[in-house]
């Protein structure tokens, strides 16, 4: 996150809580939400963020923000840096239907998984999936391939609550 001045301004950031829960107001004082949410608004709409690699992003060019009790101006921009993992894994897959067995296809009207917990996966809690280097690299055909991607609050109204910050 790059706070930066704005200028003509008096500058400043607070460093007391989180950046992402740092509240910010529009020049004529309307509240904006937290910084998180203004990097919801973009990053839950531009796909091309969603691209491995470093990018950088202009969050506001001239937005307020309170610190040490005074509101002070800047500017916002962020660097996400998104990276690609692959895992292979256990997954029940139930359906009914028909497999042609020349070419292997199966004809079915629905297939239902078991419940899928991407953040239980990558933190290594799910039993049988592991990491893999590149998807290139594996032994096996890949019947079913999935991807998902983090969505971030676009409004306060969005955000779970959080426990207190620590100071210190």
């Amino acid at each position: 996150m790059r706070f930066s001045s704005v200028p003509g301004f008096r500058w400043g950031a607070p460093t007391n809580i989180p950046f992402p829960f740092i509240e910010t107001f529009a020049e004529d004082g309307t509240p904006l939400g937290p910084i998180i949410t203004l990097l919801g608004k973009i990053w839950n709409h531009d796909e091309n963020l969603h691209e491995p690699g470093e990018h950088k992003v202009l969050l506001a060019e001239h937005v307020l923000v309170n610190a040490g009790g005074a509101r002070y101006h800047t500017k916002l921009e962020a660097t996400i840096k998104v990276d690609r993992c692959y895992y292979l894994g256990p997954l029940p897959v139930r359906m009914a239907g028909f497999r042609d067995e020349q070419d292997g296809s199966i004809s079915t009207k629905e297939m239902t998984t078991d419940l899928i917990e991407p953040a239980r996966i990558e933190r290594g809690e799910m039993p049988g999936w592991v990491q893999l280097p590149t998807d290139k690299e594996i032994a096996i055909t890949v019947m079913l391939g999935m991807n998902y991607t983090d969505a971030l609050p676009e409004n306060p109204e969005d955000m779970e609550p959080q426990p207190p910050f620590a100071v210190g």
